[in-house]
């Protein structure tokens, strides 16, 4: 897979932020339902989310531990990148990691992953299997879309899509 290598941390690179535009307000967190109502967490930024797809891929959708080793060797980056990343995943409550220990998704941290993961992998399947696409060009493709899309864009994006499987 493609992943950015970017840091993460938004202090790694100031200069990119400024040519963006502000996030819309539906874009700042990941909503999760629980019985005291939606709980949201902080959107993040686009490396740790590749650290959280990885994290969520290499885990088996976040049910086994992870090694950090593992990690660095999928995203193709040192494992200070990951020790560094992790810092920032654990201060925002997505994973757990004790000292020397396998990396554990939270709740949070598995529900934000996969939902990364899932636009992935339905934006590859888009680019290929409707579109005609080659499959480096789409999973490079897809990793950057992936980020960039709302919940509310997806959910109405994958209901399409699947009315167009239907038929």
């Amino acid at each position: 897979m493609f992943y950015s290598y970017r840091l993460c941390s938004e202090d790694a690179d100031p200069s990119w932020k400024a040519a963006r535009p502000p996030r819309p307000a539906a874009r700042a967190g990941v909503g999760r339902s629980t019985t005291k109502g939606t709980v949201f967490v902080e959107k993040i930024s686009v490396s740790c989310e590749d650290y959280l797809e990885a994290i969520v891929v290499l885990g088996g959708l976040g049910h086994h531990a992870v090694r950090s080793v593992d990690v660095a060797e999928n995203l193709d980056v040192a494992k200070a990148s990951v020790s560094k990343a992790l810092s920032v995943l654990k201060e925002k409550g997505l994973v757990d990691q004790p000292p020397y220990g396998d990396i554990t998704l939270t709740e949070e941290g598995l529900e934000y992953g996969t939902r990364v993961l899932d636009r992935h992998r339905l934006l590859f399947k888009f680019m290929t299997e409707m579109l005609g696409i080659d499959s480096a060009t789409a999973d490079e493709e897809a990793c950057k879309m992936e980020h960039a899309m709302s919940d509310e864009s997806f959910a109405k994006w994958s209901a399409y899509v699947d009315g167009l499987e239907r038929g």
